[in-house]
C-alpha cells in the first residue's frame, strides 16, 4: 500500500484569500452604510449622539440612538 500526497492546501488557501477579501468588503460597506445613517438621523435633530441639545426652551435630554 502506498501513500499518495496531494496538495490540497494551496487550493483552499486561495478560497480561504477570496473568502477573507469578500467578507473584509462587505464589513466595510455596511460600516459606511452605518455612517450614512448616523448622518441621516443627525442632520435633523441638530446634534450628535449623546449630545445635549442646545435651544433655551427645548426639554433637556439625550438623543435615544
Amino acid at each position: 500500500m502506498s501513500k499518495k500526497n496531494i496538495d490540497d492546501n494551496v487550493e483552499s488557501r486561495v478560497c480561504f484569500e477570496q473568502l477573507e477579501e469578500w467578507v473584509r468588503e462587505q464589513i466595510q460597506f455596511y460600516v459606511q452604510e452605518l455612517l450614512v445613517l448616523e448622518d441621516q438621523v443627525t442632520q435633523p435633530l441638530g446634534r450628535r449622539k449623546n449630545e445635549r441639545r442646545r435651544e433655551v426652551d427645548a426639554p433637556d435630554g439625550y438623543r435615544n440612538s
